[in-house]
């Protein structure tokens, strides 16, 4: 069970994940997708409604995300894995692209997340 705050009255609603899912799709069809913005932790708000985060935090969720990635792709650069060599060198450039995501000039704010196909 998931428990929310609601802003607009100060109570504490306990509900379930499907109960939450449903409350979102109502939300969408009430609303338009320019009504909507989408956080990165996957957390949908009204357009206005989106909390401030600290520069401090946003950067703390990004790294733990790159974080993730990172072990998530761990298996690629082992020397045992059955991976042609430019395979290999894909899965390298994009842990590289990774591991420099912090580098973009529009971090924390707004990164472009690498893309392996």
């Amino acid at each position: 069970m998931t428990i929310f705050y609601e802003k607009k009255n100060g109570k504490i609603i306990r509900w379930t994940q499907s109960e939450q899912q449903a409350v979102l799709e109502k939300m969408q069809e009430q609303c338009t997708d320019e009504d909507l913005v989408a956080t990165e932790d996957g957390d949908y708000y009204l357009r206005g409604e989106v909390p401030n985060v600290p520069k401090e935090r946003k950067a703390e969720r990004i790294r733990a995300k790159r974080n993730r990635l990172l072990s998530e792709s761990d298996w690629t650069q082992t020397l045992d894995v059955p991976l042609t060599a430019e395979d290999r060198e894909e899965w390298a450039l994009y842990r590289q692209e990774l591991r420099d995501i912090t580098k973009q000039a529009s971090f924390p704010h707004s990164v472009v997340w690498p893309e392996m196909e």
